[in-house]
């Protein structure tokens, strides 16, 4: 047996394990690197995590969503219209041919929005405000904004499509009324969908938010959304994404992430 001949045979043997297993471990911190936190002066390649990693459910579906008739609902406006158990009056008007409710408050409300017992407060006053979830601030348009849940899930709509879901225009830090959609909701079309971790890959993958001042990932949550601008389809299909809002030294920035096809997107 040629022992010069052996010998070269294991050497590239050794040399072919060795980059299969760098490979491997290049692969698992590419996986990884999500959460991983490089510690490195001047280095800004990796998300940092403040919140918690959901586990990827089961059984998620499209929604069809199909907007309530206000006009059809007198009974139920006209207990909201009354002024009783400590509740300030309002003042309501339908519009949009039955699918959009304004309320002007008799007597505006004020205080921190952020506060959640002011928010239950407020939802008290509108529409099976029970449905509803803070959402976010807005201080340009002056508005504090709700959407929709479906089985604990958020659930949002484009601005292009101009339906308002739960808006309250706030006026000098008072909410002074609201404009207000609501949504019946089924579900349509089993989906299989992708990890928490790979929406939060692929959004690294498809932004410049890693160029970015270490941006830390403040929610990650499964909700659905509706991007098509057709206000007046009936009904809206809504489907599954993952919404991940990220704080930079510029701000905070929400995204959703396609939770079947992982494109990234925006609301605007």
């Amino acid at each position: 047996m040629n022992w010069s001949k052996t010998k070269s045979i294991f050497i590239v043997c050794f040399l072919l394990l060795d980059a299969f297993l760098v490979f491997e471990l290049y692969v698992r911190q590419q996986d990884q690197g999500v959460e991983k936190l490089d510690e490195s002066p001047g280095t800004h390649n990796t998300f940092r995590i403040s919140t918690t990693i959901p586990p990827t459910p089961q059984n998620v579906t499209f929604l069809r969503g199909s907007r309530v008739d206000f006009s059809k609902e007198k009974n139920t406006i006209a207990g909201m219209i009354a002024s009783g158990n400590g509740s300030p009056g309002q003042k309501i008007s339908i519009d949009d041919q039955g699918m959009q409710l304004h309320g002007t408050l008799a007597s505006p409300i004020a205080g921190d929005m952020n506060n959640a017992d002011l928010q239950k407060a407020i939802l008290s006053l509108v529409y099976k405000g029970q449905s509803y979830t803070y959402w976010k601030n807005d201080p340009k348009a002056r508005t504090v904004n709700f959407v929709q849940l479906y089985n604990d899930r958020p659930v949002f709509i484009s601005k292009r499509s101009n339906i308002q879901m739960l808006s309250f225009t706030i006026s000098q830090k008072r909410a002074v009324g609201y404009q207000q959609s609501y949504f019946q909701f089924k579900r349509s079309n089993y989906v299989d969908i992708i990890s928490a971790d790979k929406a939060i890959s692929n959004l690294g993958e498809n932004t410049d938010l890693l160029d970015s001042e270490r941006p830390i990932i403040k929610t990650v949550e499964l909700g659905y959304v509706n991007l098509v601008s057709d206000a007046g389809a009936d009904p809206l299909i809504f489907i599954p994404a993952w919404h991940i809002v990220v704080q930079t030294g510029k701000g905070s920035q929400e995204y959703f992430v396609n939770a079947m096809s992982g494109n990234v997107q925006t609301l605007n």
